[in-house]
């Protein structure tokens, strides 16, 4: 079905907003309001399992074990594994470019660019699992048929 001239989809907020369409879709039809502090918790929980065991063997019942809800409460927050992995994704990307934006922006010269650089990759290293899970999940996502496959293709093509 193709959107009439002028109307807004979800897919054209999405894009807007830098993030997937299931977390518009969340966003807008969610029934009652998804406390922040529980999806962060579980945010983090998935991040480092992903990084230690790969998205295709973590499984969603591991993830709210670890965060201590039942899996139909992860269920509210994230109805799917991918959705948990797009929401992990946009988390760590949108943390790494306001991290680049306060330390990196610091002058448009070279120098001030590089040493933003330097400093979001000492923090990624200091953060648990983040650069096991970019690791393992871009290794993972190398198969066309994979969720995160064209997050990382586009991904590699922005940061060219």
């Amino acid at each position: 079905m193709r959107a009439r001239p002028g109307r807004v989809t979800i897919y054209d907020v999405a894009t807007r907003a830098g993030v997937s369409i299931s977390t518009v879709s969340l966003a807008v039809s969610a029934p009652h309001r998804v406390r922040p502090e529980t999806r962060e918790r579980i945010v983090a929980a998935a991040t480092a399992l992903f990084g230690r065991v790969g998205f295709n063997s973590a499984t969603m019942l591991e993830i709210a074990q670890v965060c201590e809800i039942s899996r139909a409460g992860l269920a509210h927050h994230f109805p799917t594994k991918e959705s948990l992995m797009e929401a992990v994704l946009e988390t760590r990307d949108r943390e790494d470019r306001e991290r680049f934006r306060r330390n990196g922006s610091r002058g448009q010269d070279g120098i001030g660019i590089l040493r933003g650089m330097v400093d979001l990759a000492r923090h990624n290293t200091e953060v648990g699992g983040i650069i096991a899970l970019y690791a393992v999940l871009s290794a993972e996502a190398a198969d066309p048929s994979h969720p995160a496959h064209e997050y990382f293709v586009r991904r590699y093509q922005r940061i060219r």
